[in-house]
């Protein structure tokens, strides 16, 4: 895919992708290889919720099913099972 066919989100995730591993000492992902992932717009003052939610329904829109709150990592979710 050249660059100008890709989004804007997907510009920045494969330039952050790409920093990371320099910053890490990685060889750099060809990112031509990678296929699938979800790219969503995040806008400012957006909660953790609504970006959450704009994330799963990318995923559902693939016809993936998401049953959301079942597992998480994140500390700070009291109700993660609710």
């Amino acid at each position: 895919m050249k660059m100008a066919e890709k989004t804007p989100e997907r510009r920045l995730l494969e330039a952050i992708v790409t920093l990371n591993a320099i910053n890490n000492g990685r060889p750099v992902p060809d990112m031509n290889k990678i296929h699938g992932g979800w790219v969503t717009s995040i806008s400012p003052g957006q909660t953790r919720e609504e970006i959450a939610s704009n994330l799963i329904d990318a995923i559902k829109a693939d016809g993936i099913t998401v049953r959301s709150g079942e597992t998480s990592n994140d500390p700070n979710q009291d109700n993660a099972k609710e």
